[in-house]
């Protein structure tokens, strides 16, 4: 028994092309229309006359164009800037805690000559420890040199870190002044254009201030490792380490 085909289908299997009057005709005749709100009511029109013939004009010829009038794109322009605003910190924020982590590798053993914490702030010139380094335990002495190779890698970490945190700020503070660009003239537009409903009208990002504070917590600096690093650690090493003749004294 043959099954019945698919409406609107050919017998190749492909749709069979149907113009807009064609679908909204059956639409209809399938009663799609008739429970549709406003039904029966005349047209709400104030809103479309108060603009005047040569704004409709205007605007008819921006829609067929698909060009959306100033106000419109200077709202899509605002919404759009503070939402990749928020997607760079998440993007960034992830990114960074990658670099945080290979930073603590780096720090193990260079953090292994140190006994403690307060010894180690002390040598490497810090106001304050790092969370992200390791915690200093005291235990067999490593090499000199090899403790000396890593402090150089581990500051070079810590400087490329600290750089990315300055561009992510810089990135994030400029998305955000250029959506309060866009909503200031947005609003300007509404204040002086009687065609304009106040509804369109946003909130400017006045405290940029604090929105920088929340951002630099967020992603905070690590502190700056000397340049001498190496030097502070030879130093450490010949004043802790006994001379090589007395360690068989």
């Amino acid at each position: 028994m043959d099954q019945k085909k698919p409406k609107f289908l050919r017998s190749d299997g492909r749709p069979e092309p149907r113009s807009v009057d064609d679908i909204l005709r059956d639409a209809a005749a399938r009663g799609e229309f008739d429970r549709l709100p406003g039904k029966g009511q005349p047209l709400d029109l104030e809103d479309y006359f108060a603009s005047g013939p040569e704004h409709r004009v205007a605007n008819k010829i921006l829609k067929d164009n698909q060009v959306l009038p100033q106000p419109l794109q200077d709202r899509k322009e605002a919404e759009a800037l503070q939402q990749t605003a928020r997607d760079l910190l998440v993007r960034e924020g992830q990114a960074l805690q990658e670099t945080r982590e290979e930073i603590r590798q780096a720090s193990l053993p260079l953090f292994g000559c140190f006994p403690d914490r307060p010894t180690a702030v002390s040598c490497l010139g810090l106001d304050v420890w790092p969370t992200c380094f390791a915690e200093p335990v005291a235990g067999p002495k490593p090499d000199t040199r090899q403790v000396v190779r890593q402090a150089e890698h581990l500051r070079r970490l810590v400087a490329r870190h600290n750089g990315r945190v300055a561009s992510i700020l810089a990135r994030y503070l400029d998305l955000l002044e250029q959506a309060n660009v866009s909503i200031r003239r947005l609003n300007e537009q509404i204040a002086f254009k009687g065609n304009l409903r106040a509804g369109f009208q946003m909130m400017p990002l006045c405290d940029l201030a604090a929105r920088e504070q929340e951002a630099r917590a967020q992603f905070p600096a690590l502190p700056a490792l000397p340049e001498d690093l190496p030097g502070r650690i030879r130093a450490f090493f010949r004043e802790t380490r006994q001379p090589f003749w007395k360690r068989f004294l």
